[in-house]
């Protein structure tokens, strides 16, 4: 199956949200700020999940985040399986903790079996004050034991009352993994891919 491109921001639009305006993306810019955080862990796997198993990790993130509004960055990388699902569902729940706007944030989740990913994506889309994108996940994907994905995360308006734009990126290929021990056997990969206002983004 071929390679599918979405524009992100013609999704939200067509939501009947007004235009996405990301510092990050925008030509009228001719600058912008980026933090790449480099951020040391240990990374466990099992056949179907993939995660780091230190309490500390996310108070370390939540301050990174911190870090970045108070900094006004305009582009927040985190690494590869940095984000565990507890601390995105505390970034959707408290606007504390949302990116500033005009701010793009890139969340790379924890691996996590595919049930307890589409548990995730149904909980998010309830949330009132979040718009999930779900254009990524709904078809074209390959599935298997796990989902290994990244979040983009900023924020959107509509009728003045600011929401929480959450879109799902999944993984189009899996890591070398000679060994099929880990990504190689199952990780769930998809079809489609975001552009940012026709640009395509690789940070996977």
């Amino acid at each position: 199956m071929g390679i599918e491109y979405i524009d992100l921001f013609d999704e939200v639009q067509k939501m009947g949200y007004e235009q996405v305006c990301l510092s990050c993306c925008d030509e009228r810019y001719d600058t912008f700020s980026l933090m790449r955080v480099q951020i040391q862990g240990d990374l466990f796997y099992t056949k179907n999940s993939v995660y780091i198993a230190d309490e500390a990790h996310d108070r370390k993130c939540v301050s990174l985040l911190h870090i970045a509004n108070r900094e006004g960055v305009d582009l927040l990388l985190f690494p590869e399986y940095c984000i565990s699902i507890s601390l995105l569902r505390k970034i959707a729940a408290d606007k504390k903790i949302w990116p500033n706007e005009m701010k793009l944030w890139c969340l790379p989740c924890q691996g996590i079996p595919v049930k307890c990913f589409e548990a995730l994506c149904e909980q998010l889309g309830e949330m009132d004050q979040i718009q999930l994108i779900d254009n990524a996940v709904c078809r074209g994907l390959n599935r298997k034991k796990f989902v290994n994905v990244m979040f983009y995360c900023f924020s959107i308006w509509k009728e003045d009352r600011q929401f929480l734009c959450l879109a799902p990126q999944m993984k189009t290929q899996h890591m070398s993994d000679h060994s099929c021990a880990c990504e190689g056997a199952g990780l769930t990969t998809g079809s489609r891919i975001f552009t940012l206002g026709g640009r395509i983004v690789t940070f996977l």
